[in-house]
């Protein structure tokens, strides 16, 4: 390692690594000018998500010890961290990259006390349902924005937010979340000797992932199109919160509505790999995101669709956030109207009819993909926007 090299910190006020944030990862580890350190409270997936350094403050706020006590009651009181403060004094770092809004919040006070730059990366959930049910962060916010010094959207919408929230256009950035794209290969899709279609869907099982209505559809499509032979997996499952338990049920009840029209595999929560396995088995990526009662949305993307892009799989989704920049409609996929479950049904009827239409889509998709959510070309335009605030 290069004594002179410079070092970010990268900081989530939760655990490290939670199976649905690898994207997080992957601009953590390509990282060439500086080195990541990784700041957290609690560690999960270790071994799917290792780092070189790291720094873990107690164990996950879920759960209660002396430590955790002591960590909520500093930053409720003081917004400040001393497990971090006496961190940073050993690491000395050049930056400060928190990941979601409400951590960036919680590093103002170590940004002060040090002097040294504050990115804050939003991603969905900090923009869209927290400042619903709490409206206490779009006070907090202000105050982020007016003290940090560069704020990360991952497309279009999402900037248009933070800027609606109050963050100054010229702090307002937008960084597109990158992938590993020489790991995750294109493979052409080609129709099955025996008929069968398969289609994915793969998400946490809370409304905003729409999935009701993708099952609604092929439920219309089976009764539409009797002879289709179709194959659904999915890959999920829901929380312990009584939100997505409620969705859990709602999905099984449709899954009993489709059972003997359609396959169904359901796997449940995967490591990361298994994800990977899995869009090379299926033909066709269902992911009908919306806007929940409750104001949850995506707000960008879910990093599903650029993945299962790059492996040059068809997809079906919605005009919903920024999805419109990852999906181009009528070129690498199709888009819907959200809830629209007749308009689902149509497009995926007319893509298990027209299995042309893969080889083009997927071809597109993938090309779109490596422009734009290159892993490694991401991680270089985030470190020169690091350079920029030295």
């Amino acid at each position: 390692m290069d004594l002179n090299m410079k070092s970010v910190i990268h900081y989530k006020a939760g655990p490290y690594l939670p199976l649905t944030e690898n994207w997080i990862y992957t601009q953590i580890i390509n990282h060439k000018i500086f080195l990541p350190i990784v700041y957290c409270h609690g560690l999960e997936n270790i071994d799917y998500f290792p780092i070189k350094k790291l720094r873990a403050f107690g164990k996950s706020n879920k759960q209660s010890n002396p430590w955790t006590m002591l960590n909520k009651a500093m930053n409720r009181l003081f917004k400040y961290n001393p497990f971090i403060g006496e961190a940073m004094k050993k690491d000395k770092p050049d930056i400060l990259h928190a990941h979601f809004g409400g951590s960036g919040y919680l590093l103002l006070k170590h940004k002060k006390d040090y002097g040294i730059p504050l990115v804050t990366s939003f991603y969905g959930v900090d923009v869209s349902k927290l400042i619903n049910i709490r409206p206490v962060w779009k006070r907090r916010y202000k105050v982020l924005f007016e003290q940090g010094d560069l704020f990360l959207a991952e497309g279009t919408r999402m900037r248009e937010k933070l800027i609606a929230l109050g963050c100054p256009e010229e702090k307002a950035k937008l960084h597109r979340i990158g992938i590993d794209v020489k790991r995750i290969r294109f493979m052409e899709r080609k129709p099955r000797e025996d008929g069968v279609v398969c289609l994915l869907i793969a998400a946490r099982f809370c409304p905003k992932k729409g999935i009701p209505y993708a099952l609604e559809a092929i439920n219309l499509l089976s009764e539409r199109r009797k002879t289709c032979k179709l194959q659904l997996t999915i890959i999920g499952d829901s929380s312990r919160n009584k939100r997505d338990k409620y969705e859990k049920n709602l999905i099984l009840n449709i899954l009993n509505k489709i059972e003997g029209k359609v396959k169904i595999k359901m796997l449940g929560y995967q490591p990361y790999p298994v994800f990977i396995e899995e869009l090379y088995k299926n033909h066709i990526f269902i992911s009908p995101s919306i806007t929940a009662d409750d104001g949850d949305d995506e707000g960008g993307a879910p990093v599903s669709l650029i993945e299962a892009s790059s492996s040059g799989m068809t997809i079906l989704s919605t005009f919903h956030c920024d999805i419109p920049e990852i999906v181009l409609d009528g070129q690498s996929g199709y888009l819907v109207p959200e809830k629209d479950v007749d308009a689902l049904a149509s497009r995926l009827e007319q893509l298990i009819t027209t299995p042309d239409l893969w080889r083009k889509m997927g071809k597109a998709g993938r090309k779109h993909v490596e422009k734009y959510h290159d892993a490694e070309k991401q991680a270089q335009q985030l470190e020169e926007l690091y350079l920029s605030l030295l």
